[in-house]
């Protein structure tokens, strides 16, 4: 009976205890979730702050860039307030451009970079120029000294949970980004290139067409159709109430805009900037929805996309130098091309130390380079050059394959350049040219499926030159040594036949970095003209170069390519219609965020 009450009264005792592994396990658990809680909490807080801090530093770096881009472009080296390449401490500068954008994304750099890294609560804003970018290709030096910066944002900040659990009383967050100017590919307006100068475009004289079509007219082209790098408060210039029509700019024909460095304010009648003032007659051209042309500004400089292409070498091939100035090979009427009744003086590609001087007779020209000297050829009635055509006088394409390039490229290696003077180019008495079947066949064409505007007239009256389409033939023996300058070199269409508007001409002016064009160059003239080709004159740092490009009363100046120059002006009493490629692609200085 004994072993009974034992066995009962152990069943009691057990009976009381049990449950306590229970509590245990609960409180356990409990302290876990909490735990789990409080690193989610401090986890999730951190993730936040590293998405902001990223956000702050990424800020901060492209405006370092954009500000690098314009230093690069408009040859200064303090843009944004800081020396490009000296790497500075935002708690000493907030005034920098990327401290302040730190600062406007909640990064106000209240410690220095040292007290930052030893943990102190508050944060740092750090700024240097790598050198180096890994799997990045820096521009060359000479186009861009300073091609990367890094902005580096440290923020200590307090922890909730994590002190508790752990003893970390602070977090260290730290984001980093890496901009930089880079090379890339994109359409080009008309761009003039001067940093500073107040009418660095000027505009002055109205035309008899301006209330239908404009005094200059735009067609064609990316979606801005010209950009003023001047960072003057008065960067473009009206006098004589000029109109810019921009309606049929763009890839559609269908309204484009103007940008401008400074902050200048859109010159009010002097440019369109609404639908109902490009409805027809004021544009015609339009294949999608009408949109108004915008004035931009201020607006970040474009660099110039030119700036590494190597000049044509002194032509070489025998027979390459032309001593005389005036004379080429005398051919009749309708022989290679001569669109003059009483003859005219053929030009063939190659060296002309003394210049060409078109004086009352009518010049045709073989495709090819032509290589002009420092000699100023004339000094008459206002027309100063080594290219001139005087009053009374025209030039033509020839029908002749010359190089095989389809074109000419003028090369000024010295400080003349070319010079149409007033009553040049009127051509008179001289048969038109056909623009589609003149010269090689195509007209203004390169080949069959080039597409140009429809607003081109059928026939031209005035003078009319060419540029190249595509690389010269060596088999034809008038290019040696720059057999191989066109395509690759930039002088012919850079996309080549894989323009999906078709081969476009390339270069036709091109004034020697080096050299002052004293005598600036100019094309005036009257008569229906045109210059299909672009035209490039800049001077490397002193950005001297002003064009003048103007036309008589009645008169109508067509350029069919982009125009890139140290300063612009456009005058006169006639019409300049500008068409530009809207697809082709240079060569230039972009912002990028890297990494």
């Amino acid at each position: 009976m004994k072993p009974a009450r034992s066995f009962q009264k152990m069943r009691g005792t057990k009976h009381r205890e049990s449950g306590q592994v229970m509590v245990f396990v609960l409180l356990g658990l409990g302290v876990f979730l909490i735990g789990a809680m409080a690193l989610a909490i401090d986890l999730s807080n951190l993730w936040f702050q590293r998405q902001a801090a990223q956000t702050g530093a990424d800020a901060a770096c492209t405006a370092g860039a954009m500000d690098l881009l314009v230093n690069a472009t408009n040859g200064t080296t303090t843009q944004g307030g800081f020396t490009q390449g000296t790497a500075f401490d935002c708690n000493a500068n907030p005034g920098y451009a990327p401290c302040a954008y730190a600062s406007r994304n909640g990064y106000s750099s209240s410690l220095t970079q040292s007290s930052a890294n030893s943990g102190t609560l508050g944060n740092n804003v750090f700024v240097d120029f790598p050198t180096t970018v890994p799997g990045v290709t820096a521009p060359p030096a000479s186009e861009a000294p300073t091609a990367f910066i890094r902005v580096t944002i440290t923020n200590n900040m307090r922890t909730f949970f994590a002190g508790m659990l752990r003893g970390l009383r602070r977090q260290t967050i730290r984001a980093i980004s890496v901009c930089g100017v880079l090379n890339a590919t994109s359409p080009i307006p008309i761009l003039v290139l001067h940093p500073t100068k107040s009418g660095a475009l000027h505009m002055n004289g109205g035309g008899s067409n301006s209330n239908t079509t404009g005094d200059i007219q735009i067609i064609g082209g990316p979606a801005k159709s010209i950009q003023v790098n001047s960072s003057n408060a008065t960067a473009a210039t009206f006098s004589g109430g000029p109109t810019i029509n921009l309606c049929g700019g763009g890839n559609n024909y269908c309204g484009s805009s103007m940008g401008v460095w400074g902050p200048e304010a859109s010159p009010g009648s002097n440019f369109w900037n609404t639908t109902s003032q490009c409805s027809p007659p004021h544009n015609t051209l339009c294949t999608g929805t009408q949109t108004a042309p915008q004035w931009n500004a201020p607006n970040p400089p474009i660099a110039d996309p030119f700036a590494s292409l190597s000049a044509p070498a002194l032509p070489t091939f025998p027979g390459a130098t032309h001593s005389s100035a005036t004379t080429g090979t005398p051919v009749a009427h309708n022989v290679h091309g001569c669109p003059d009744p009483g003859g005219c003086q053929e030009f063939a590609p190659g060296s002309y130390p003394n210049g060409i001087d078109v004086h009352l007779f009518t010049a045709i020209f073989d495709p090819g380079i032509y290589y002009m000297g420092a000699v100023q050829t004339c000094n008459n009635a206002g027309a100063a050059g080594a290219l001139c055509e005087r009053s009374g006088s025209c030039m033509r394409p020839s029908n002749q394959i010359g190089d095989g390039s389809g074109g000419v490229i003028f090369y000024f290696a010295g400080g003349q350049s070319v010079n149409v003077g007033g009553g040049g180019g009127s051509c008179a008495g001289i048969d038109a040219f056909n623009t589609a079947t003149g010269a090689l066949g195509l007209g203004v064409k390169c080949t069959a499926a080039s597409v140009i505007p429809g607003n081109i007239p059928a026939t031209l009256t005035g003078s009319v030159l060419l540029a190249p389409c595509g690389p010269p033939l060596a088999s034809t023996g008038l290019c040696a040594p720059n057999c191989s300058i066109n395509n690759n070199k930039g002088f012919g269409d850079p996309l080549g036949t894989a323009d999906p508007k078709g081969e476009q001409r390339g270069i036709l002016f091109f004034q020697n970095h080096a050299a002052n064009a004293s005598n600036n160059p100019s094309w005036s003239g009257n008569g229906s003209m045109l210059l299909a080709g672009t035209m490039y004159f800049h001077q490397t740092g002193s950005y001297n170069d002003q064009v003048g490009l103007g036309g008589s009363a009645g008169s109508s100046t067509y350029v069919l390519g982009d125009i890139v120059v140290d300063q612009l002006s456009l005058g006169g009493s006639g019409q300049i219609i500008m068409d530009l490629n809207p697809s082709a692609a240079f060569t230039t200085l972009k912002a990028s965020l890297l990494q």
